[in-house]
């Protein structure tokens, strides 16, 4: 009887030992096709921009560029504007990465207070949320820019998205799953409390900093309508608003432009356009994705 059951038992672990290599290479499989999904369409931007006009009109691009040539990037590159639209993009991005890190830690670790310590947080917390779900609108905005002296500055791309409230709280939840024993230590020691916020919760916040740092080199970066909002003139635009516009004459453009985009195409200058764009992204990506998921899981845990 003991025998029966000692085989069985052994029978039931290699069963289960090959269930779990089909479910492990089932994983392997699925992860594969996705990580395809997501890079396949870049190589194929990538391939479309380097392809000449007639197979890259002709649709018959894939993973590698027919007839290799570089001159959408030069008529990119070639736009006096460009490099002073990227200046005014690499100062948005820096300005404005810098600005949401003060504002909603200096935000957010007041939050993180129970009401002993901090009287006043459910009344500001209300504040917060209200903010998520009712915003003033775009003409009242449009109306505060230009009263507050802001409009066709590089400031009224940095400071109106400073504060935002979904970082604020991830902060926020972050901060609270702290241990509270390490700050009490710090504050009989003789720390304040802004000591204790720079030198021992920030140092220890690596996860959610490094989140809320991809969020907003993401957001500035890739924003275009504001440049066109805020801006009367173009030596204020970020460079997505420019490529925004340098799309538009590929649909109305003079007669100069036109026969420049009669030997080029109008495919291979979006995608080199496209290209460029994502280009900063997935440099800066692999070096905070390590951070990334821990901030998410981190600060969405509530207490």
């Amino acid at each position: 009887m003991k025998k029966n059951q000692t085989v069985k038992s052994s029978l039931n672990r290699n069963r289960e030992s090959v269930a779990y290599k089909v479910f492990k290479y089932c994983n392997y499989v699925f992860l594969w096709a996705l990580a395809a999904m997501c890079v396949l369409p870049m190589i194929n931007i990538l391939a479309l921009s380097l392809s000449t006009r007639h197979y890259a009109d002709a649709g018959v691009v894939w993973l590698l560029p027919k007839g290799l040539t570089f001159e959408a990037y030069r008529y990119v590159f070639r736009n006096n504007m460009f490099f002073i639209t990227l200046k005014n993009s690499l100062l948005r991005v820096i300005g404005g990465v810098l600005m949401a890190l003060i504002v909603n830690v200096l935000l957010a670790y007041p939050m993180s207070k129970n009401r002993q310590e901090f009287k006043g947080r459910p009344f500001f917390l209300a504040i917060i949320v209200v903010t998520m779900f009712f915003a003033g609108g775009l003409i009242p905005t449009f109306l505060l820019m230009k009263n507050l002296h802001l409009y066709d500055t590089l400031w009224v791309y940095i400071l109106p998205g400073a504060v935002n409230t979904y970082w604020a709280l991830l902060m926020m939840n972050f901060f609270r799953s702290m241990p509270k024993e390490i700050e009490e230590a710090a504050k009989v020691d003789g720390c304040s409390y802004f000591g204790v916020l720079v030198r021992i919760v920030l140092p220890l916040s690596k996860p959610v900093i490094a989140t809320i740092i991809l969020y907003a080199f993401v957001g500035h970066w890739n924003s275009w309508f504001d440049g066109k909002l805020y801006s009367a003139t173009s030596m204020n635009y970020p460079l997505q608003t420019l490529l925004y516009d340098m799309l538009q004459t590929l649909v109305s453009s003079s007669m100069s432009q036109a026969e420049a985009l009669e030997k080029l195409g109008g495919t291979a200058v979006s995608s080199a356009q496209i290209f460029i764009t994502m280009l900063p992204i997935m440099i800066a990506y692999p070096f905070l994705q390590k951070y990334f998921v821990d901030g998410i899981m981190l600060g969405s845990v509530k207490e």
